[in-house]
């Protein structure tokens, strides 16, 4: 990926939610936007209704940044994700808009790779881009996706042919996205989702013919999803995330929309999913007695009799005891399973390939300290 240092092109509006989170984690979140090789950008970063001491650090950070680029708004409460999103759009200037967690990271070529494809492709109204994903687990790092994002960036399988694939319903739209203006004005992040918003509003992309029609898969890896363990992140709360599944499904009941058979697939496939539907079923009786007689009516065969078994044994250890107690992160099993491959050292040789080529001394300090950050 070779740096290109330019501020030619569209505005791009970053749109950041902020609520108490940890710090050292956000500042290297805003040091790797501050990486990008493109420079014609502004973040919206909204305090939803942090703490006085987390507001107040926040405030004194971008100040000291002295970057006109940064703007931050504040809500009178904490809202969720969704409200602060939506009202960071609502106050943006840009062209195309993208979005950024308080504690996640960017590789420096992201947006100036992305904003070379949205001028080749002026039709073009959306582009859904794979996440990386990115742990430090017993002493080992991982940069990891799943298989057809890892076929997508390594050119065994087309971007064509995998937007086909997401209109058969096969996959979800990948959620790394830049918007265009026009497209923006006609989604909105969902206010009763604390979480799983971002999935809602692909769903809604996905039920939109001329938006999904109008969308081209991305292939330029740049989106770093960090996962680590803390008992403060929303998605450990199983209610929560029950719920959230729950109020999606409910808004996509057409079985002839792509959304609903996206759904539909989810739940056989996609473990949280999977999972949360289990666990629903146990605890309308919160009894482990009667929700295996409610299985085992059903289950013909001893076979099927003990994978009820394991599924109980493995939603309640999951929900009940890694999410709340330990605060394990799901996906680490993902890691050990092997489900996931590592590309940890391909991604670091194609990053020191990139700073070779940056010349700009700016960018490349916060691009070496974002390097030494995931390296």
């Amino acid at each position: 990926m070779p740096a290109l240092n330019t501020t030619n092109g569209p505005l791009i509006s970053v749109i950041l939610p902020y609520y108490n989170p940890m710090f050292k984690l956000f500042i290297e979140a805003i040091e790797s936007l501050l990486s990008q090789s493109y420079k014609k950008w502004e973040c919206i970063i909204i305090n939803d209704g942090s703490r006085v001491e987390s507001k107040n650090a926040l405030e004194e950070y971008i100040t000291s940044l002295n970057d006109k680029r940064f703007l931050v708004l504040h809500l009178d409460k904490n809202s969720g994700p969704s409200v602060a999103r939506n009202h960071g759009i609502k106050n943006a200037k840009g062209e195309v808009f993208t979005f950024l967690d308080a504690d996640d990271l960017l590789f420096p070529w992201l947006y100036s790779e992305t904003i070379k494809n949205l001028n080749k492709n002026p039709e073009c109204l959306i582009f859904s881009g794979p996440y990386l994903y990115y742990t430090r687990f017993g002493g080992i790092k991982n940069i990891c996706s799943f298989k057809h994002a890892y076929d997508l960036l390594e050119g065994k399988e087309t971007p064509n042919a995998l937007l086909e694939q997401i209109k058969e319903s096969k996959h979800h739209m990948f959620p790394q996205l830049f918007i265009r203006k026009s497209a923006i004005s006609r989604i909105k992040f969902d206010a009763a989702l604390s979480i799983g918003e971002d999935d809602d509003l692909r769903f809604q992309i996905m039920d939109n013919e001329e938006l999904i029609n109008k969308t081209e898969i991305s292939t330029v890896p740049g989106y770093i999803y960090r996962i680590y363990s803390s008992p403060s992140r929303l998605s450990y709360r199983y209610d929560l995330r029950f719920g959230a599944i729950e109020k999606i499904k409910s808004k996509y009941n057409l079985k002839s929309s792509l959304a609903t058979r996206t759904i539909t697939s989810w739940e056989k496939n996609v473990d949280h999913w999977r999972l949360t539907k289990v666990l629903d079923n146990y605890m309308k009786n919160n009894s482990v007695i009667i929700y295996l007689k409610g299985a085992f009516s059903v289950s013909k065969t001893i076979k099927d009799k003990l994978k009820s078994i394991k599924t109980l044994i493995t939603t309640l250890i999951t929900w009940r005891v890694l999410l709340p107690v330990f605060a394990v992160d799901l996906r680490y099993l993902l890691f050990i399973s092997g489900k996931l491959g590592n590309k940890y050292s391909k991604f670091k040789k194609i990053y020191l390939e990139y700073l070779q080529t940056c010349s700009d001394d700016e960018t490349l300090y916060y691009a070496k300290k974002t390097y030494n950050r995931i390296f």
